[in-house]
């Protein structure tokens, strides 16, 4: 599989601003959009992301996944039943689960072990591009921070 064109110069956008803040700006801290920490209380989930920018939906770019890409899972691999996935606040995302979870339990993001879906994708982004936008050869793209692929065992 290669890149388009196009997707090659969205690519380098994004290499570029990680460029720039890492290096020219010096912030060493700087980490693409990722769960940093989380929370079980029931059959509520909480998963806190280390968002700049509100986090959003976003189904224009990304097609709308079933329950936003997320993927609850014992420790077995056998999938729970997710009843909501929703945004709270500025940078947390609350899954809410059928049933009460179990003592050992993941969830995966996007997950690439989901063998059910041809490729993982997610509806998860924060907002930054809407002040961030790439203007390379004409295509303005909004620069949004997408949250990256994760297996978070809570």
């Amino acid at each position: 599989v290669h890149l388009t064109a196009a997707s090659s110069k969205i690519a380098g956008a994004y290499f570029g601003l990680a460029y720039k803040r890492i290096i020219l700006d010096g912030n060493t801290s700087w980490q693409p959009l990722k769960c940093t920490g989380s929370s079980v209380a029931g059959t509520t989930i909480d998963l806190t992301y280390n968002a700049a920018s509100q986090l959003v939906w976003d189904t224009t770019i990304v097609a709308s996944q079933t329950n936003r890409g997320f993927r609850v899972v014992d420790a077995g691999l056998a999938p729970l039943t997710i009843s909501s996935v929703s945004i709270v606040g500025t940078n947390t995302v609350r899954i809410v689960v059928a049933s009460g979870t179990p003592a050992k339990v993941y969830v995966g993001f996007a997950d690439p072990n989901d063998h059910t879906a041809n490729i993982a994708k997610t509806n998860l982004r924060d907002s930054q591009g809407e002040t961030i936008v790439s203007d390379g050869g004409g295509m303005d793209y909004p620069m949004h921070n997408w949250a990256v692929l994760q297996r978070i065992p809570l």
